[in-house]
């Protein structure tokens, strides 16, 4: 089995070929526009086929098949730790990439700002910078991020909030950060979240896919600040 580098997918459809002896086909798409622009389509092709099947791709998001480990990735910080590994045939107890995704919670709506974007039920927007006093400690769920603007958004996300929304402030400090400095272009930084406790990390990302599908659907564009860094 191959590592997760340099694609994440690469020990799951080793073991669908390994399991099953299948073919794989490729298609593809020719695009001239910038990383940003690429990425927020790969998003929508992603969100739209979960609103077609109500799933995701079989090994979209780090899942891999039920009788098989995945490799860890492969870089310098995990072989100087001895943390690199290879994966292969696994019998032990349930991982936590075999679990089943999460269908969407709703259709690609407009008004990225709505409290019910999406299907979700919104908290109310805050102060960016009074996030930690005003979310819950170790909240697990989704932000979304809104600078000046009444319509689009800048950023959205999912993990442990505050923490996570928060950690963006810490980017405008730096220098020639590409996401900081569009933060610090704002007047206006507020937050909103919805909590989600019992989903699972592959299954917070599905969901923060949608939603970018959603914005770039709707807005022709991902969020200003998403795969920024």
């Amino acid at each position: 089995m191959p590592y997760r580098d340099p694609h994440t997918a690469a020990p799951a459809l080793w073991a669908l070929y390994h399991s099953t002896g299948c073919e794989f086909e490729a298609s593809f798409a020719e695009f001239s526009g910038d990383s940003h622009a690429r990425k927020g389509l790969e998003s929508l092709a992603i969100g739209l086929y979960r609103q077609e099947f109500g799933a995701s791709p079989t090994v979209q998001f780090g899942r891999v098949p039920k009788g098989y480990r995945a490799s860890s990735q492969n870089n310098s910080r995990l072989i100087a730790a001895g943390a690199r590994f290879r994966g292969g045939l696994y019998d032990g107890p349930p991982l936590a990439e075999h679990l089943a995704g999460v269908p969407p919670v709703g259709p690609l709506t407009p008004s990225a700002q709505s409290q019910s974007w999406c299907g979700h039920s919104w908290s109310e927007w805050v102060a960016l910078s009074d996030a930690r006093y005003r979310i819950p400690s170790n909240t697990v769920g989704l932000y979304r991020i809104r600078g000046d603007c009444d319509g689009a958004l800048l950023y959205i996300g999912q993990g442990v909030l505050p923490n996570r929304p928060v950690a963006h402030l810490s980017k405008i400090t730096k220098v020639g950060h590409a996401q900081g400095e569009m933060f610090a272009a704002q007047r206006r930084l507020e937050v909103s979240w919805v909590a989600a406790p019992k989903r699972r990390a592959h299954q917070l990302l599905e969901l923060e896919n949608d939603l970018i599908a959603a914005h770039v659907l709707h807005l022709n564009c991902a969020p200003a600040a998403q795969f920024k860094g």
